[in-house]
């Protein structure tokens, strides 16, 4: 089940908010109507970590995560790479099944999001 997860206070009149399990890391970008802006829904995060960026001036983008681990002696900064399948069944269903702690409209949004990513 998705719960909030530590968010720094931010001063920009931009609210952040995250929320993380063991399958799902979702970071919210809210504006100060309250009003989704952009959000990072971060997905499979222990075996082929991917993650479906949005924002509201931009294109919906579905990416794989390069962990930039490939050696045991660099420690390199995680980026996102493009990626194409996009596994709408399983991701529909997990989220339904884990975002209940979410807003309704919260909910709505990234499933929509979910289904125009993967069609």
């Amino acid at each position: 089940m998705l719960r909030p997860a530590y968010t720094p206070e931010q001063e920009t009149g931009i609210q952040i908010q995250r929320f993380a399990d063991d399958y799902f890391d979702l970071i919210l970008e809210q504006g100060s109507d309250g009003k989704a802006r952009a959000f990072h829904l971060c997905y499979n995060l222990i075996t082929d970590e991917h993650a479906l960026a949005w924002t509201k001036e931009g294109p919906l983008r579905h990416m794989k995560v390069d962990q930039g681990e490939d050696k045991a002696t660099i420690n390199r900064a995680p980026i996102l790479v493009a990626d194409g399948a996009c596994p709408i069944e399983t991701l529909t269903q997990e989220f339904k099944k884990r975002a209940g702690n979410l807003p309704p409209e919260t909910q709505a949004l990234i499933l929509s999001k979910i289904r125009a990513a993967c069609d």
